[in-house]
């Protein structure tokens, strides 16, 4: 797994695991807003919208959304092409408007019971 990016992370507002019907919910959300979506990443490439399931088997809270992901060697190792020696701050400082973008089309399409978070960090 890389070592930071971007990522959207959805639940259902109650803390519920998210049903079956969430999830088909949540896959036509995604869908929609990937087939309009026209940002890239700092490397120029569209967002991947790589899912993410998290929690033990059977059970799902949450389901995550990678965007962008990035290698701290990359970062590090500039000569060798890199990230053209921009800093993990300036790679997800590009990344960020439109990763809000993204939360806020999943937003519109998911409703009220649903919680979007973006988390534009390393982890």
């Amino acid at each position: 797994m890389s070592d930071f990016g971007t990522m959207v992370v959805l639940r259902r507002r109650d803390g519920a695991d998210l049903s079956a019907d969430d999830r088909a919910r949540i896959e036509e959300g995604i869908a929609a807003v990937k087939a309009a979506d026209r940002h890239r990443d700092a490397l120029r490439e569209p967002f991947a919208f790589r899912r993410m399931a998290s929690g033990p088997t059977g059970v799902q809270k949450d389901m995550a959304l990678l965007l962008s992901e990035y290698w701290l060697e990359g970062v590090e190792d500039a000569d060798d092409g890199g990230y053209g020696g921009r800093t993990a701050e300036d790679l997800l400082e590009h990344d960020r408007p439109g990763a809000e973008a993204v939360c806020k089309a999943l937003e519109a399409k998911l409703g009220e019971g649903f919680e979007v978070e973006l988390i534009c960090d390393t982890w």
